[in-house]
């Protein structure tokens, strides 16, 4: 089959501008005056739901044609997470103290996310993305050596106390007020709005999880994401995005997620031990789909987002090897400079992209429900097979469908 000419469709909005009685006010003001500008524009609807309930029946591992992951991890300790949180705060704070006025942005997340072994909260590795940040934040070689030995000890002990906390079991308690849950157990708590709660409860019931751990999983999950934290972490693309992607390209599946966050009721994850009483079905390295259409959303850092792009090729060339229909629709930012752009921008698997600007569009938060500044410019990326391109052409039509769901007026 001949293959057609990638599509690419830019939008370059620009910033609202500040009217001239705008520009006396004192920066604090003017913060204050952004912000309640951005809160209009792009509050989601009071009616947006939080996901798409639709529960498909048939056969799912048939359809996208692997075997079934081994995903029991049984029920997730509240007492482990516990420790676990407080883990992360002293090595937080152990990193924030050896680099002293030098803290590079991000430093712990951009560390764990270049990990990829190990513990899920403690992990091994990431030491040369750490020093990397360290030398651009003004650290000599040598002293940038120093930070990251102290903090893979700092981290190595925290994983030892985690791996010693007994696991207690403590009846978890409810409350609701004012379309918040919150749960607790002992010190430790979580709050959710009531219709993410609806969700992750529904969520366990189609996964089997016995009603009578499903307090316990909430909340043990939600720590875990708790202590990781980070600007974002739970941040997605908008509702209507995801079913112009659905409507337009097949997609139901989301590869990089978690249970707060995911809209389509299939979805990877990288924390399966908090995250499979939810139905996430493990890591998307462990994860080799034949056939079907997913959401490809890595964390925005460097290392995962070309670990990602790499994937995807290589399930892409398999899948064409066999004729199999196979699609990602890949989310990235917009840093050009980047291997990963240059990796998915350039891949024979291209068959269109949008490209919208960060003042034009905002990012899902489903903890606080409520719409999130997007830092960076963002595109999607079209990736598929022969098979996946004729069953749903990548044409100007269905591009432009995703960039209208993406971009607010």
């Amino acid at each position: 089959m001949k293959r057609s000419a990638p599509r690419d469709v830019d939008d370059s909005g620009n910033k609202t501008p500040l009217t001239a009685a705008d520009a006396s006010l004192s920066k604090k003001a003017k913060k204050k005056l952004a912000d309640a500008h951005f809160e209009e524009r792009f509050a989601p609807p009071p009616d947006e739901p939080v996901w798409d309930e639709t529960h498909h029946e048939e056969d799912f591992w048939a359809k996208v044609g692997c075997e079934e992951s081994n995903n029991n991890h049984g029920t997730p300790s509240v007492a482990a997470e516990r420790a676990r949180r407080d883990g992360v705060a002293r090595v937080r704070k152990n990193l924030s103290r050896l680099c002293g006025d030098r803290y590079p942005s991000m430093a712990f997340e951009r560390w764990h996310l270049a990990c990829d072994e190990g513990d899920p909260v403690f992990p091994r590795g990431g030491d040369e993305c750490l020093k990397a940040d360290l030398v651009a934040s003004k650290h000599s070689a040598a002293e940038a050596d120093d930070i990251v030995a102290e903090h893979a000890k700092a981290v190595a002990a925290a994983r030892g106390r985690a791996a010693a906390t007994a696991s207690t079991a403590r009846a978890t308690t409810i409350s609701r007020r004012d379309g918040t849950v919150r749960l607790s157990c002992g010190d430790a708590t979580a709050e959710l709005p009531e219709n993410v709660d609806a969700k992750l409860r529904e969520l366990a019931r189609r996964a089997g999880t016995k009603t009578t751990d499903v307090d316990a999983c909430i909340l043990a999950m939600t720590m875990r994401y708790d202590a990781l934290g980070g600007s974002g972490f739970q941040a997605a693309l908008p509702g209507a995005a995801f079913r112009a992607l659905r409507d337009r390209f097949g997609v139901n599946f989301e590869c990089f997620a978690s249970p707060l966050n995911a809209y389509y009721e299939r979805y990877c994850s990288a924390h399966a031990d908090v995250d499979a009483p939810f139905g996430s079905l493990g890591s998307f390295y462990d994860f080799s789909p034949r056939r079907g259409a997913f959401e490809c959303n890595p964390p925005f850092a460097a290392a995962p987002l070309l670990r990602a792009a790499r994937r995807c090729d290589a399930l892409l060339a398999a899948a064409e090897a066999r004729r199999d229909a196979l699609a990602f629709a890949f989310v990235a930012p917009v840093w050009t400079d980047q291997p990963a752009w240059a990796a998915v921008d350039g891949s024979r698997f291209k068959r269109g992209a949008v490209r919208v600007p960060r003042e034009d569009h905002a990012w899902r938060d489903a903890r606080t429900a409520r719409a999130r500044r997007v830092p960076v410019d963002t595109a999607i990326f079209i990736l598929a097979t022969s098979a996946a391109e004729a069953a749903h052409p990548c044409d100007a039509a269905a591009l432009g469908e995703v960039r209208a769901a993406l971009l607010v007026p």
